[in-house]
Parts: C-alpha cells; structure tokens; sequence
C-alpha cells in the first residue's frame, strides 16, 4: 500500500513537470550564486533570468523541452480530424456538496457477520 502511494505521487510529479521545474530552479539559484562574486547580486540576477547566458543545465532543459513538444501527439493530428478532447473552457468546476467528503471511520471490526453467545448456555441431556 505505501509503495503504490509512492509511486502515485512519483507519477503524478513527473507528468505535471514538477522535477523539470525543480531542476530548473536549481539551475537558477546555482547560476546567481555563481555570478554573485564577479556581478553583483542584482546584476547576476538580472542576467539569469535574462536568457542571453544560459547554462549547461538551463540548455539541457530547453533541449528536453523542445524534445517533448516535438514528440506531443495533439500537434501532429489534422485540422480535418474530428475532435476527441474538450478545451478547458468548456470545463465548469463546481465546488462540492456539503458533506461530500468522504469520511474515515476508525478500524472495522474482523468480520460484518457479529453472532451472540446465548445467556445462559444451553443446557445439554
């Protein structure tokens, strides 16, 4: 149960983009500690996230990027093709009932089927 959680929660950060966001940040905060000393802090910063000096990770990422956009199977479909997904703006969220979540009961007993010894015993001949 708990490798399944984790793996869930490994899928679901590496589909949304989560760890090319965390290495990026990291490729950020490395390249302003890097060109502190020489630049200053605001000049290093403004020249990272200028773009015009990117670093071997920062090109890695945007190699990736493009990788997977080129690859990105909604773009290569026809216009003349019929439409198999909705857009996000026919998508209404509605917040939920009140109630609706789903509560957690404590343990449960072993078994539903609860039988009661008779009181007294019966008697045997």
């Amino acid at each position: 149960m708990r490798i399944a959680r984790h793996l869930s929660l490994f899928i679901i950060i590496v589909l949304s983009g989560l760890d090319q966001a965390v290495v990026q940040s990291y490729a950020w905060l490395s390249m302003i500690y890097d060109r502190s000393p020489e630049l200053g802090m605001t000049e290093a910063i403004s020249d990272t996230f200028s773009g015009d000096h990117p670093c071997d990770i920062c090109c890695a990422l945007t190699e990736l990027t493009e990788e997977e956009n080129e690859n990105h199977p909604l773009e290569k479909r026809n216009d003349s093709s019929p439409k198999l997904f909705a857009t996000f703006s026919e998508l209404r969220l509605f917040p939920p009932l009140r109630g609706s979540w789903p509560r957690f009961a404590g343990p449960r007993p072993p078994s539903a089927l609860h039988l009661e010894i008779p009181t007294p015993p019966p008697e045997f001949a």
